[in-house]
């Protein structure tokens, strides 16, 4: 019986060993997201696709540009805008926009995006699961930074999600 005993602890101590290792190496895989910085706000996007929204600033108008998470990059995809102006994309073609809007392709990859917001152009991101009204959370004239940046997975666990604190969430009805 001691010999038992004394042939099975080093197996547990093994088991011990390796249930243990393998919650770390989950977490120190690295993972991709989507992080949006500036003022007051350091947190996660959970979806890879989402929307700035604004208003121009001259024209006093809606604008909407598309962004998908593509590796490291953003690709900015179509624009919908209320009218022409200062900054209208001069290239891709029309494609279909919501009511009052035109809407323009577009296939340009970003390193990051540096969006300046204010109260005035009422910049607010919009996602699938809610919107984030970023002018309401910092102050005017904050640039904002949207990047992908791939890190650890525990790294996106402590990190806020956007989602939680900062969005207003869409409701079902």
């Amino acid at each position: 019986m001691l010999k038992l005993n004394s042939v099975s602890k080093p197996w547990i101590w093994l088991i011990l060993l390796v249930l243990a290792t393998l919650p770390i190496i989950y977490l120190d895989k690295s993972e991709q997201a989507i992080r949006i910085q500036g003022g007051d706000i350091d947190c996660q996007w959970s979806e890879p696709d989402f929307t700035l929204k604004w208003r121009h600033s001259v024209e006093k108008q809606y604008w909407q540009e598309y962004y998908h998470m593509d590796g490291t990059q953003l690709r900015l995809t179509k624009t919908f805008i209320q009218t022409f102006g200062a900054g209208t994309p001069s290239a891709g073609a029309v494609i279909p926009a919501p009511e009052g809007y035109i809407g323009l392709s577009s296939d340009v990859l970003l390193p990051k995006i540096h969006w300046v917001v204010s109260r005035n152009m009422q910049g607010t991101i919009l996602g699938q699961y809610g919107s984030l009204p970023i002018y309401e959370r910092v102050e005017d004239y904050t640039e904002i930074q949207i990047s992908s940046e791939e890190h650890p997975k525990w790294f996106w666990l402590i990190k806020e999600s956007c989602h939680d604190r900062h969005a207003h969430t869409k409701h079902s009805s």
